[in-house]
Formats: C-alpha cells, sequence, structure tokens
C-alpha cells in the first residue's frame, strides 16, 4: 500500500512540474513581448496552462506599473 502511494506521490510531483514548466513559459513569452495568439503548444490543456502563465505575467506588470506610478 505504502509502495503504491509513493509511485502515485512520484507521478503527481512531476506532472505537477511539467505544468508548472509550461506556466513559466507563457510568462517569459509575455516577457519576451510575444503575442499570446502565437501560442506554440498544440494541445488543448497545455495551450491553457501556457495562456494562464501569460495572463499570470501580464496581471503582475500591471501591478508593478501601478505601484511605481503612485
Amino acid at each position: 500500500m505504502i509502495k503504491g502511494l509513493t509511485e502515485f506521490k512520484e507521478k503527481f510531483d512531476a506532472a505537477q512540474i511539467e505544468r508548472d514548466r509550461i506556466i513559466g513559459l507563457g510568462r517569459r513569452a509575455y516577457r519576451m513581448g510575444i503575442e499570446k495568439r502565437d501560442n506554440p503548444l498544440n494541445s488543448p490543456s497545455d495551450r491553457k496552462l501556457w495562456e494562464n502563465g501569460y495572463d499570470l505575467e501580464r496581471e503582475s506588470f500591471a501591478t508593478m506599473l501601478t505601484r511605481w506610478k503612485a
């Protein structure tokens, strides 16, 4: 039973690392000035994660600008 839980946790952690990597790619794309419509990923779930990262970075940048203007 513990072996099965350990294997499940390893697979879950690996999947989370991959999701975080794709979100990071979207964030980096925003910082590089790549347009959102130029998403290079093909699978719908990967595209959505990339777009989420892109949107997170855009919001972060807008917040930073607001602070600087104040």
